[in-house]
């Protein structure tokens, strides 16, 4: 025993020593008291409201699993689990850089027992990561209670996904931790330089908050050493100033991946090739980082690279932003190319997730200058150099001859899901600029968004030759190629030299940097869901209509929301300005939310009584209320819903109370839509079908209509007052016993209990409705309260939470007539020892 408490405390204080070795910078938390995962949740089932009619698929529930604790409950449609699952960090757009980042997860699980046909015996709740949303690790299972998990590198753990049924996710917490730091700048080094030579391969330098300057903190060379040199704060409070006496990083010792920069700022670099970074024969990683009024100035040469060079070697700068840099020469014959960024010969360099913006080459009087933000030449032999440009965005940069943004110059590399908007040119290309000699293979554009450049979009410096491909591509003026769209891609915000928002506009939801929030627009960008179907989508948010968007940000978290299953909210209290995607943000009336929907979509209607006449509009769409029963009444004495632009079975109207409407309640025209649990009550007809029409009714309740229940249609397992309308499976006609109809209370009068929505409390009544247990017994009441005879409800609370109870099942009451007593005794002693034949 004494062993085994040692080994605890042994276990507390290591433990406790690792966290002291860790530095928090990170920290997500989500209780689910509020909404926040429906925003925040790149992966998940479509969440929906405790006590509704579930849907057909698996699905998301806020619940009340304390009095003052709530969490989301998962649960699975016939067996298909229901999952949530998030970035890290949550928020789009947050860069944490490439640093050495470890994981840790807080969560608690309550897994939960049922003993119901429709649920399973016991729930579970899984969680598995992913380095890149597209492959994942086993599935590993959490225990019930709470579990703080070490997850391990943010490398290998960017995506965590929860799948489970039957079991609450609750008090979320996603930490980052970084490794502390081998060697710090100036504690225990004087300079950038001394703290590389110092460092051993594998090792940290951390850089201290403050603007670096002077001998040791420009042209900083790593000598071939793996390390990271990272900053303690981000790049916008750590600054290389090389006050244009150099460079502000050389990379000449064939460096790999395992050396990394991230996160800091470098500005007032000065070169012939490489104002800020020069790197030749070497991989390094640069992270996060700021290239800023950097410039390239050739003496009688091109300057080449305002921000960086790049020659051979197969570097990766991702994540960083280049702008105000320069490439020129101090003759005026020559000029500068590759404001930004310049690469030459036979690179794999990969640029991924920057930002280019007001970067330019220079004009020679005598000399060809291209590539105002990034020039790629392959050098003497047309190199087939393999350099990928993706998701970056490209504005306002300006070049003296070709390519405003980008030049390409003999070698084939690819751009894929960039934005290229507001670049200029003096020649030709304001957008990509290409003068290549013809190949078998093209330089490739796609996914990509060109837009508003000057003069012109693409220009070939030879356009008899077939070296370009673009495919699923926005250009302005329009382009040759599969996919490739010519329309206005809605920029939340047009640029005006480099300000603006290129995030597409998209009423289901759009990222907003500056509000650092999801916010929603009256339209939708042509380029959502319009990348290459082939593509993996990544961890684009749901709803994602699984394909890729075009541009910057397609196939990333911060991705504007497309197609996909859409859940709109509609109550009392909501506005039509609103965008309808969650309770607090609802819609004021059903048929704005019909007008937003699109095919497979739901609208939840909150309780009222709403004044309007629905046209479905030929939509296969789901209208059902979202707790207890909401009320319809036509507004101008028409029908309350109607049905004639060729609706079919996946139009679907359920759980709504119709009444008061002298036409009538529905009105079918050829078409078939699914009426389920209905109460269609005190209408001039309740339903009427014409020209073939042939709604599927089932579950419903038709009563007190004064010229028909039922008009060229039938019904199954509904109350319907006439019996000459009453033909049909499972049909009855004895009186539905409303509590309150004259009030407008039509839930049914219950001995076990009836919910009396005036004061939000159950009472008991002195009869029993013969509505009760009487729908479709296909159909098992998953929602319906404890006690529900395993059968739904007829009427607009069958299958819902606000149902009347049944008799409780009695395990020896034989007869079944709610009572224990000598009858069921007789009954056993008559089988007594009977056998199964």
């Amino acid at each position: 025993m004494r062993g085994l408490l040692r080994w605890i405390i042994c276990v507390i204080v290591l433990s406790a020593l690792a966290r002291a070795d860790q530095r928090l910078v990170y920290q997500y938390k989500d209780d689910f008291s509020q909404d926040q995962a429906i925003h925040d949740a790149i992966i998940h089932s479509i969440f929906w409201i405790k006590g509704a009619y579930p849907p057909d698929q698996p699905h998301l529930t806020y619940w009340q699993y304390a009095p003052d604790r709530r969490g989301i409950l998962l649960r699975d449609h016939q067996g298909q689990p229901a999952r949530i699952g998030y970035s890290v960090p949550v928020e789009p757009g947050l860069c944490v850089g490439h640093r050495p980042l470890m994981v840790a997860l807080k969560v608690e699980a309550h897994l939960l027992s049922s003993t119901e046909p429709g649920r399973p015996g016991f729930g579970y709740l899984l969680y598995m990561t992913s380095a890149d949303g597209k492959t994942w690790s086993i599935p590993r299972a959490l225990v019930h209670g709470s579990s703080a998990l070490q997850l391990g590198s943010l490398t290998e753990n960017r995506y965590i996904v929860f799948v489970g049924t039957n079991a609450i996710l609750a008090d979320l917490t996603i930490e980052l931790y970084l490794l502390a730091p081998d060697l710090c700048v100036p504690d225990d080094a004087s300079t950038i330089q001394a703290a590389i030579d110092m460092a051993q391969d594998g090792q940290v330098i951390m850089l201290s908050d403050g603007i670096y300057t002077g001998p040791g903190n420009r042209d900083i060379r790593f000598k071939g050493k793996a390390v990271y040199l990272i900053s303690e704060h981000g790049p916008d409070k750590c600054i290389i100033d090389c006050q244009s006496q150099g460079r502000g990083l050389i990379f000449d010792g064939k460096e790999s991946a395992n050396t990394v920069v991230d996160g800091i700022t470098i500005r007032n670099g000065f070169g012939p090739k490489g104002g800020g970074i020069y790197c030749v024969n070497s991989s390094p990683i640069i992270s996060n980082c700021r290239i800023q009024a950097c410039w390239a100035m050739g003496s009688s040469d091109q300057g080449q690279g305002g921000g960086v060079y790049v020659e051979g070697g197969s570097p990766k700068i991702l994540g960083c932003i280049l702008s105000q840099n320069l490439a020129d020469s101090l003759s005026l014959q020559v000029g500068g190319s590759g404001g930004g960024l310049y690469v030459k010969g036979d690179s794999a360099a990969l640029v991924e997730q920057c930002t280019f913006a007001s970067n330019s080459a220079i004009a020679g009087l005598n000399s060809e200058n291209h590539g105002g933000a990034i020039c790629i030449d392959g050098g003497q032999g047309d190199s087939a150099n393999s350099v990928t440009i993706r998701n970056c965005l490209l504005v306002n940069n300006s070049a003296g001859d070709g390519g405003g943004a980008i030049a390409v110059i003999r070698c084939r590399p690819s751009v894929v899901n960039c934005t290229i908007t507001a670049n200029g040119a003096d020649t030709t290309g304001g957008g990509i600029y290409i003068s290549c000699q013809e190949a078998s293979a093209p330089v490739e554009v796609k996914n990509s968004i060109i837009w508003a450049n000057r003069p012109n979009q693409i220009g070939l410096a030879d356009t008899r030759i077939g070296v370009l491909a673009v495919t699923y591509s926005d250009i302005q003026g329009g382009w040759p190629g599969e996919g490739n769209i010519d329309a206005d891609p809605l920029f939340a915000r047009a640029f005006s030299g480099e300000q603006g928002d290129a995030h597409l506009m998209s009423f289901v939801g759009r990222w907003d940097p500056g509000l650092h929030a999801w916010t929603y627009d009256s339209m939708t960008s042509p380029c959502i869901d319009a990348g290459d179907p082939k593509d993996p989508v990544g961890p684009e948010p749901m709803p994602n209509g699984q394909r890729i968007d075009m541009g910057a940000y397609g196939g990333t978290t911060a991705a504007s929301k497309g197609a996909g299953q859409v859940v709109f909210h509609v109550s009392k209290t909501g506005s039509d300005i609103n965008p309808g995607l969650t309770p607090t943000t609802a819609l004021a009336t059903i048929q704005r939310a019909v007008d937003l929907s699109r095919d497979g979509d739901a609208i939840l209607v909150w309780p009222g009584l709403y004044q309007e006449e629905v046209d479905f509009m030929g939509k296969a769409i789901l209208i059902q209320s979202a707790a207890d029963a909401a009320t319809v009444m036509a507004s101008s004495g028409g029908y309350a819903f109607s049905f004639y632009h060729q609706e079919g079975r996946d139009s679907i109207l359920r759980n709504m109370i119709i009444r008061g409407c002298p036409e009538g309640g529905i009105f079918c025209l050829g078409t078939s839509p699914t009426l389920a649990n209905l109460t269609i009550v005190s209408c001039g007809t309740g339903i009427a079908a014409f020209e073939g029409a042939e709604p599927l009714i089932t579950n419903c309740i038709l009563w007190f209509n004064s010229r028909a229940d039922l008009l060229n249609c039938q019904a199954r397992y509904s109350c319907i007052q006439r019996a000459d309308q009453a033909v049909g499976e499972g049909n009855i006609t004895r009186d539905p016993l409303f509590a309150d109809l004259q009030a407008g209370d039509v839930h049914l009068c219950s001995r076990y209990g009836r919910f009396w929505a005036q004061h939000n409390v159950w009472v008991v009544d002195e009869q029993t409705s013969p509505c009760i247990d009487g729908g479709d017994p296909s159909t098992y009441p998953l929602e319906e309260p404890a006690y529900n005879g395993n059968r739904i409800d007829m009427g607009a609370h069958g299958g819902t939470g606000y149902a009347s109870l049944s008799p409780p099942a009695l395990f020896a009451d034989l007869n079944q007539d709610g009572v224990v007593d000598l009858r069921d005794l007789a009954l056993l002693a008559d089988h007594w020892l009977e056998r199964a034949k």
